[in-house]
């Protein structure tokens, strides 16, 4: 009976005339559309493809839209494969395609049609995005091989019949975000005189909420829903010392990609003075149903050594190295973190360094010319900066 209605209400779609423009998709599949401010509208497609692959534009126009009746009463279609550009699918739109086995819906989709899938008979699960805040009237009525529909938080209305006659279905878990659940919309097929509850179903929610109340006021069985998972991260992991406090920014998400809202469903907690090196962890208190304390962490490492080091030519008079070894300064470092140690790498044998304080010495007895020392600067490091290495030349002319 309600196949026929599906068919007669095939011969009764009222076609808008648009300037239809093909945009080929492949070998066969050919869609058409149309364009308003700057977005486009799939109205149906040429040949007979059994998959369709929506494109995510066309022309440079995002494709955000399935059109009404686009695909209705299209026999060969079995799978379709929408884009997280589609924000709607109007009414109809693949209404009665007895074939369709499988839609991939993405985030980004917010409303879905009245009669959208209607009498797809051997459509078998549906997994329904966070973003999607309206099912239509009869949007799954009639999905008899349905036995799966997962509805995320963030859904607001679901309308009347949207999953009327959908006899495989044992079950469904509605989301506390769920106000408004319409007549007949879960539960209830035909009995072939009037209308009736699928045996043993059960509704699984949570308590004072729409699928409570809808399942109360009609004798059907209410569960409570376990929480989903939850998981959380930080923007990311390692952050690099810069002396003031860090609190990165904290994700929380449903294992289906919903995100949690801070100040709603969870509160955070920073560590104090997270300004130093070290592993910190954020106290997230998950509020609500999820209601549980939870932690997630990153790290501080150590900054760069800012260490600057310059070495200079510094001239010694003959006349003075003749008699004594002379010490002069001809390195110097600054900003340096942690304690500073000098080593002599190569250079005349005539120049010695001293490995505390980087100064030159030059031999007693030392002639006159131009002499030069290569010299390694370590410096330690602290907890809060890396250990660095400058090397530099230090010049020194006997005169």
């Amino acid at each position: 009976m309600k196949k026929l209605i599906c068919t007669l209400l095939c011969a009764l779609i009222i076609i808008s005339i648009f300037a239809a423009m093909p945009l080929t998709a492949g070998a066969e599949t050919q869609f058409t559309y149309t364009v308003e401010n700057g977005e486009a509208t799939i109205t149906g497609c040429s040949g007979s493809p059994t998959e369709i692959v929506i494109p995510a534009e066309i022309d440079g126009n995002p494709v955000t839209a399935i059109g009404k009746n686009a695909f209705f009463d299209n026999d060969d279609i079995e799978k379709v494969y929408l884009t997280e550009y589609i924000q709607l699918i109007d009414d109809n739109a693949f209404g009665d395609c007895s074939s369709l086995t499988y839609v991939a819906f993405y985030e980004g989709l917010n409303i879905i049609g009245e009669g959208a899938f209607e009498c797809c008979e051997n459509l078998n699960n549906v997994e329904l995005p966070g973003t999607l805040f309206q099912i239509g009237d009869s949007a799954f009525s009639t999905c008899r091989a349905l036995t799966d529909v997962e509805l995320s938080q963030g859904l607001l209305t679901i309308g009347k019949y949207a999953f009327y006659e959908c006899t495989s279905l044992k079950s469904i878990t509605v989301p506390e975000s769920v106000r408004t659940i319409d007549d007949y919309a879960i539960a209830y097929f035909f009995t072939g005189s009037s209308m009736g509850i699928i045996s043993d179903f059960v509704i699984y929610g949570w308590d004072n909420s729409a699928a409570s109340k809808y399942a109360s006021d009609r004798n059907i069985t209410f569960d409570y829903a376990e929480p989903p998972q939850v998981y959380m991260s930080t923007s990311r992991f390692t952050y690099t010392y810069t002396g003031k406090a860090i609190k990165p920014a904290v994700t929380v998400k449903e294992e289906n990609g919903n995100k949690l809202v801070n100040g709603v469903d969870y509160k955070l907690v920073y560590p104090t003075s997270p300004v130093n090196v070290g592993l910190y962890s954020i106290e997230v208190r998950l509020l609500g149903k999820y209601n549980r304390i939870d932690y997630t962490q990153y790290q501080i490492a150590p900054a760069k050594n800012p260490i600057t080091v310059k070495a200079t030519t510094k001239t010694v008079k003959y006349s003075a190295v003749k008699k004594r070894a002379v010490s002069v300064t001809a390195i110097t470092v600054r900003n340096a973190q942690g304690a500073v140690n000098f080593q002599r790498v190569s250079g005349s044998s005539k120049l010695s360094v001293n490995k505390k304080t980087g100064k030159i010495t030059v031999k007693k007895g030392t002639k006159k010319g131009t002499y030069k020392v290569k010299v390694k600067v370590a410096a330690k490091g602290t907890r809060n900066y890396n250990a660095a290495i400058k090397q530099v030349t230090a010049t020194i002319k006997v005169k």
